[in-house]
């Protein structure tokens, strides 16, 4: 009698439909910080424009009134490219125009993988896309690029289709599965959406967000730790989300801020769909291993802490696939 081998159920990859949320999270920003931003930048260039005027009228010289035009133009023009220019570049990325390897880097403090982090990351993609074509993936996307970001947690995430890994993962037991995760994540182009959200931001509101954002999970609360919530935990967790709220509505962001649930539902989805690419590679047992141990509030989402799923739920999730 024949021994039938079991195999993984094949992967189909999967698009997202997030268009109309994002659409909605489009026009919030449009009305809201965007024309805020503008404001504020216009403000600041009111002095530097009164001059410049002030000069043209008392200046009879051709050359220098040219200047002062252009100068006066190319501040006016500013205007709009800082009140609507991340909008513009957050619908470029929607459309997977851009991989996420040049602003998001500098954002997330990351630096070019060394030769020994990189001949890993090389060697797990082969053997990942070897496991993956011998259970039916007909092809697996590649990455535009890989950075590293040192931190002794164990994590990766996408932002367009460039690869964010911390130092510790390389480290790691569960390196591959983490890696197929994200190929996973890849091969379904979710990170585009994510790379979207993250434009919505203007460059240098990243420098607030991180410091905040270090300040926020780097906090033991009573919650984490399996307790109840104190009274100070409470009044934290309102001041901190204040403090969100300001800076989103004042450096952009402010849509996923006011959706955070709903976008927070979507990624979830999208994270159980990329867990199937796991279990097509033969890496499900890694992966739950890696899940029992490890809890990971993603920062990839700007003003969304720990949207992925409870470890709970992917767990169940991954066990119900046979």
């Amino acid at each position: 009698m024949a021994i039938k081998v079991q195999r993984p159920p094949a992967f189909v990859p999967q698009e997202g439909n997030s268009t109309k949320l994002y659409i909605l999270t489009l026009v919030i920003e449009f009305f809201t910080s965007a024309w805020l931003r503008g404001a504020i930048y216009a403000l600041i260039i009111t002095v530097p424009l009164a001059v410049s005027f002030g000069i043209l009228i008392v200046n009879d010289n051709g050359l220098v009134r040219f200047l002062v035009l252009l100068l006066a133009f190319v501040l006016s023009l500013s205007v709009l490219v800082v009140a609507f220019g991340p909008l513009v570049t957050s619908i470029v990325a929607y459309l997977r125009y851009g991989g996420g390897n040049i602003a998001t880097r500098f954002s997330l403090g990351a630096r070019e993988p060394s030769t020994r982090e990189m001949e890993q990351l090389t060697a797990g993609q082969s053997a990942i896309l070897s496991a993956a074509t011998a259970n039916g993936v007909t092809s697996v996307k590649g990455l535009s690029d890989v950075f590293v970001i040192d931190s002794p947690m164990e994590y990766m995430y996408l932002v367009g289709t460039t690869l964010y890994a911390s130092s510790g993962s390389f480290g790691s037991k569960y390196f591959q599965s983490l890696l197929a995760h994200e190929l996973g994540h890849n091969q379904n182009n979710d990170g585009a959406a994510i790379l979207a959200l993250r434009r919505l931001v203007f460059p240098v509101s990243y420098l607030f967000i991180r410091n905040v954002r270090d300040f926020s999970t780097g906090r033991l609360t009573a919650t984490r730790e399996g307790g109840t919530a104190s009274p100070s935990d409470v009044f934290y967790s309102m001041v901190n989300g204040l403090i969100f709220f300001v800076l989103s509505l004042a450096g952009g962001g402010v849509g996923a801020w006011l959706l955070s649930w709903s976008w927070a539902s979507y990624f979830r989805e999208r994270d159980y769909l990329a867990d199937k690419f796991v279990v097509a590679c033969n890496l499900k047992d890694e992966l739950l291993a890696y899940l029992e141990e490890n809890r990971f509030y993603d920062t990839s989402v700007p003003f969304m802490l720990n949207w992925q799923p409870a470890n709970e739920q992917r767990i169940d999730k991954l066990t119900s696939i046979e």
